[in-house]
């Protein structure tokens, strides 16, 4: 029957799931919606990439397996991120916890930003660890980007 799994930071719905203890690997499948609920960090810079990560997002996907001793998980099947007015889609997504690393892999990974801006790449990785921001797009890029010339002019 349908399971729910319910925390501070994390609320998971699917149709079905199945737990292997012995290899602490947890199985959610079937219209899998996973609900994260980051703890807000005030002390970091509100246009940070963490920042931006650290609202409320809701991701949906096929069938989610998380190995909760190493603290990977992987979503597949089509996975589709919303946060507010940003959204991203990709085939695979896996997040190390331990590393802080989110890679997207797809064909292509997609995404929107609350500014319209867009990219495409068949892999991207991301960094969330404080103070080690980054993200990198691998296999041939493509976006569009908006530069306001005016504060452009104002700061030459």
């Amino acid at each position: 029957g349908k399971i729910s799994i319910t925390n501070p930071e994390c609320d998971v719905t699917g149709s079905k799931g199945i737990a292997y203890f012995e290899k602490k690997l947890g199985i959610i499948e079937g219209d899998v919606t996973m609900l994260m609920k980051p703890k807000k960090d005030e002390t970091q810079d509100k246009d940070s990439i963490k920042a931006k990560m650290s609202e409320p997002t809701t991701i949906t996907c096929p069938k989610l397996e998380y190995l909760y001793s190493s603290k990977i998980a992987t979503a597949t099947g089509g996975v589709v991120f919303k946060q507010q007015k940003r959204s991203a889609k990709a085939d695979k997504a896996v997040y190390d916890g331990k590393k802080e690393l989110l890679t997207l892999t797809g064909n292509p990974v997609e995404g929107v930003d609350e500014d319209g801006q867009t990219f495409k790449a068949p892999k991207v990785v991301i960094s969330l660890k404080n103070g080690d921001e980054w993200m990198e797009a691998t296999g041939g890029f493509s976006g569009s980007f908006k530069v306001d010339l005016e504060s452009e002019e104002e700061e030459n």
